[in-house]
């Protein structure tokens, strides 16, 4: 009779161990699933924000860029000695005055904005008629490929720049160039700025509200393989190559917007947003790996 009650006990404890091992088990496992969704809510939000605002920063630099380039196109100062350089042999003393002038009033504009590192003026055919980098004059700079040329009247969405790798510094960069005319509206060279992309890899490795392992960078298409423009690991040789992939990346490139759970280009378990910036021909990424994420 005691051996029975106490089976009959073992049993009870037993079952009712069980159940509770069950109930605190899917209580447990529902909180960790409502809590690390939470967590991800949160996290996606402010991989958000972070990358509208830098998305906002980027665009505006660009929009900056080109005003720059578009305002010394219209100098007259510009206008003025581009025509007697062009009308005007080099022997000539108005030649001479206004090359002296323009290398003035082009050398302040590259001393004063960091982002130009050079200017030069092209002949319709090509030909550096000027630059504020004397090696440069006389060589001929084709308009296409690693040259980004609109009208002044082309909207600021229509001007997709085209990136190419420097052969100084090995970054990406980008050269806008636009036409200058004379007041008749006839075109009389072009004006070429080159411009470095310093003031975005500032901006954009910035880690304001992205933790301790957050990052953003902007990755396109750089001599025709995809590579990181600005962000991203710049001590790795991947930098310019094509190996620069992810989840993210490649469907960002393909022109999706969108949030995910993805491996990033260190193989690195990370949660990211991704977007394209169709008008800029670039897409952005934000993450922050899981570890940190869902440490909490």
């Amino acid at each position: 009779m005691k051996f029975l009650n106490k089976s009959l006990l073992v049993k009870l404890v037993g079952s009712f161990f069980l159940v509770s091992s069950v109930t605190v088990l899917v209580v447990t496992i529902t909180t960790n699933v409502r809590g690390r969704e939470g967590l991800k809510q949160s996290v996606f939000d402010r991989l958000g924000v972070a990358n509208a605002l830098k998305e906002y920063q980027v665009k505006q630099w660009f929009q900056n860029r080109r005003s720059d380039v578009v305002l010394i196109a219209e100098l007259s100062e510009v206008r003025d000695r581009v025509e007697l350089l062009l009308k005007k042999k080099p022997e000539d003393p108005e030649y001479v005055q206004a090359y002296k002038n323009l290398d003035a009033s082009l050398s302040n504009i590259v001393n004063t904005k960091k982002q130009i590192d050079r200017i030069s003026v092209l002949s319709s055919a090509g030909i550096i008629i000027f630059s504020t980098d004397k090696n440069n004059i006389g060589k001929y700079q084709p308009l296409g490929n690693t040259t980004t040329l609109f009208n002044i009247s082309d909207q600021q969405d229509l001007i997709k720049p085209n990136f190419y790798t420097s052969t100084e510094s090995g970054k990406p960069m980008i050269t806008y160039a636009t036409s200058i005319v004379d007041r008749q509206e006839n075109r009389l060279a072009y004006v070429a700025v080159d411009l470095n992309l310093k003031d975005i890899d500032v901006l954009i490795r910035e880690r304001t509200g992205l933790g301790t392992s957050g990052e953003t960078y902007l990755v396109g298409n750089l001599e025709s393989k995809s590579a990181f423009i600005s962000g991203g690991d710049n001590t790795s040789k991947e930098q310019f190559s094509d190996v620069i992939k992810s989840k993210g990346i490649d469907l960002a490139l393909k022109g999706s917007d969108s949030t995910s759970l993805f491996n990033n280009y260190k193989n690195v378990p990370v949660i990211g947003i991704y977007n394209w910036i169709d008008e800029l021909n670039l897409a952005l990424v934000a993450e922050m790996s899981q570890e940190e994420a869902f440490a909490p």
